[in-house]
């Protein structure tokens, strides 16, 4: 978030040129746990209320970036269990970057200046928060990019 309370999507690329659009999608398979502890369908799901945005990415951008999320869905998705899931794409399709599965309610608890990203751990994809100055370190000076 940033201080006037905008979502943002935060990138970080390994080519030459940043990615032309974050997309932003719900994932219709996720469910949200009822009183009755019955999994049933989140609300957001319905058709009226299913989202699939492009936010473009700056040009003149360098890796890593912030892209505001305007008009995210917050005041539709009330549900904390909305799930959500984001990435970053050149238009050519000639590259795409790892997608990150997010809620609504781990939103509400992340730090400022903090992201949430997929990592592997095991073989295991697993969501973290770090730092915007971390994913920068792990995808340049790690080598996180594939070739």
């Amino acid at each position: 978030m940033d201080v006037d309370g905008t979502p943002l999507a935060a990138v970080a690329w390994c080519a030459e040129r940043p990615p032309d659009v974050v997309a932003l999608l719900t994932e219709p398979g996720a469910v949200s746990p009822a009183s009755s502890g019955i999994a049933t369908p989140s609300p957001i799901w319905t058709s009226a209320l299913l989202v699939h945005r492009s936010y473009a990415v700056p040009r003149e951008a360098t890796s890593p970036t912030t892209v505001p999320l305007v008009d995210f869905p917050r005041q539709s998705a009330t549900d904390p269990d909305a799930a959500f899931r984001m990435y970053a794409a050149a238009e050519d399709n000639s590259f795409t970057s790892v997608p990150v599965y997010f809620r609504l309610g781990e939103l509400a608890v992340l730090k400022p200046g903090s992201v949430i990203i997929t990592a592997w751990n095991n073989g295991d994809q697993v969501q973290q928060s770090i730092t915007l100055e971390e994913l920068a370190r792990r995808v340049h000076d790690l080598g996180e990019c594939a070739p």
